[in-house]
């Protein structure tokens, strides 16, 4: 089963208190252990299920206390990572959650049994949207180069960093200055009382310092204004925190957690709310990305920034609810500056030497190193398709005769061996 994980909208208020979520109440933004819930609570004990999962929900820091539940009972059995290509969308490697749903007296369950077959597959050196990943070598040399060739050279005041990077590693200080302004009131803010906040002048002037901090940081010379997009032949004025060609960079609120970035009532509110007439108006930052994407001479990507947190919306993959998103407060706090790093790996994949589009024309960077991670994804070869393709159907079919063997049977064969003992 591969569920819609990206149907946010679940009903959260209404089901909160559910019977299904026997883990955990899911996080808001996401449903994917929604979906690992509902699954394990449609099952009879002992039987088993698999669910192909975006790679992101072993990870999500929102969703930690869940998924403790699920190991820590024994529900969930196994983690299969498989490589970009095996299964769409191509450029992800996707993971197979293998589940069982716990029995009464059952045995203990103290182990999860882990398989990597994306690793049996030699990939590019970076695919955007995958933990781990790591900037091109080129790009680094490129980087090294203009590092060493500004080195001794006194720079003119208010001048973009010489490097992305460079940007990034001297972001810290005065980012973790600013921070201390949001983390004072942590608790007034949280109860969405606008009075501190979006209804503060300098909550609001402090949120737009700070995202256009980060905006230099990453080499883009951060320039707020009003712009003008067309729509249905309908003129429309969007104040941004930056546009240049196929890129527009959008302030929302401030939050740590890239979960928050798309949270409607929350940080991903937008500070500047787009009026379209008398009754309708855009008040979120991911509403607004898909509102840009649908326009005339439209963007390829939207920033949108949220102080802690930065959103990279890409018009080729927004619409299948693909984004990419990082935590800068995570990011600076772990200061990797190490060659090929954390920090390296952020400016590459969200500053402007990988997004901007060439003066000279074409693709910008972070396009065509999409495009080739896809073409490779494509070239898969066919015996690990056909071998990956074999193993998730005798997953399910091992999953619909635990479903539907008697009880008595499945009481017989709980301790025989199993393909998922960990």
């Amino acid at each position: 089963m591969q569920p819609a994980v990206r149907r946010a909208r679940l009903g959260h208020d209404t089901l909160a208190y559910d019977p299904r979520w026997a883990y955990g109440v899911p996080a808001r933004p996401e449903s994917a252990l929604a979906w690992v819930q509902h699954a394990l609570a449609h099952l009879t004990p002992g039987g088993h299920a698999a669910l192909l999962l975006p790679p992101a929900t072993a990870g999500r820091a929102s969703e930690r206390r869940v998924r403790a539940e699920l190991v820590r009972s024994g529900a969930l059995r196994a983690v299969i990572a498989l490589p970009a290509g095996a299964s769409v969308p191509l450029h992800v490697g996707l993971q197979v959650w293998v589940l069982q749903r716990p029995e009464p007296g059952g045995p203990a369950r103290e182990s999860v049994l882990f398989v990597d077959t994306a690793a049996d597959v030699a990939g590019p050196v970076a695919t955007a949207g995958c933990a781990g990943t790591v900037p091109s070598a080129g790009l680094l040399s490129q980087w090294k180069q203009r590092e060493e060739d500004a080195a001794g050279i006194e720079r003119p005041e208010g001048a973009l960093p010489v490097t992305p990077r460079a940007g990034l590693r001297a972001l810290r200080r005065p980012y973790f200055a600013a921070r201390s302004y949001f983390t004072m009131d942590e608790e007034r803010a949280a109860t969405g009382d606008d009075a501190v906040t979006y209804a503060a002048p300098e909550w609001r002037d402090r949120v737009r310092t700070l995202n256009a901090e980060v905006l230099r940081a990453l080499g883009y010379d951060a320039k707020p204004g009003t712009l003008t997009v067309v729509r249905a032949e309908q003129s429309y004025e969007v104040t941004v925190a930056h546009a240049e060609k196929d890129l527009v960079a959008l302030d929302c609120g401030w939050s740590p957690e890239p979960d928050d970035a798309l949270a409607p009532d929350g940080a991903g509110r937008l500070l500047d709310e787009v009026r379209l007439d008398g009754q309708h108006t855009i008040t979120t930052g991911s509403k607004l990305a898909s509102f840009l994407f649908a326009c005339e001479d439209a963007p390829r990507y939207v920033l949108l920034l949220v102080g802690g947190v930065v959103l990279l919306a890409d018009r080729a993959a927004w619409g299948e609810g693909r984004y990419l998103a990082v935590s800068l407060d995570r990011v600076l706090e772990r200061n990797g500056t190490k060659a090929g790093g954390e920090l390296d790996t952020v400016a590459a994949l969200f500053g402007a030497d990988s997004l901007r589009t060439p003066e000279e024309g074409g693709e910008n960077p972070l396009a065509t190193l999409l495009d080739k991670s896809t073409k490779h994804a494509v070239g898969v070869s066919s015996e690990l398709r056909d071998g990956l393709r074999l193993s998730v159907e005798l997953i399910a079919n091992e999953s619909w005769t635990g479903c539907a063997r008697p009880a008595s049977a499945r009481r017989r064969s709980r301790n025989s061996p199993s393909w998922a003992a960990g």
